[in-house]
């Protein structure tokens, strides 16, 4: 289903994109919260050694970074850039 058809299907009920996921990927929910949970445990043991650690995504990519971004690129430690896209932005 593309994103037309879903926005037709959706059509502003709040619940109803969790509701598609459930029932074509059914174990997706559980796993989804699996990896995030990790990648939390992740950051968090990053910030025993390094505090202002933190994830930040820029066009699409997806970074580790040791310090706020004010410290610019030279921050990223570890980059999933080449094979994790991450959509940033507004809605």
């Amino acid at each position: 289903m593309n994103t037309e058809e879903l926005i037709e299907r959706i059509d502003g009920d709040p619940y109803e994109a969790h509701r598609l996921l459930d029932e074509k990927c059914p174990n997706i929910e559980r796993r989804f919260k699996r990896l995030t949970k990790a990648l939390a445990a992740l950051l968090d043991e990053v910030k025993q050694e390094y505090p202002d650690a933190n994830y930040y995504t820029a066009s699409g990519g997806f970074n580790l970074l040791l310090g706020e971004i004010e410290g610019g690129s030279s921050m990223i430690a570890l980059s999933a850039s080449s094979y994790l896209s991450v959509g940033d932005g507004d809605f």
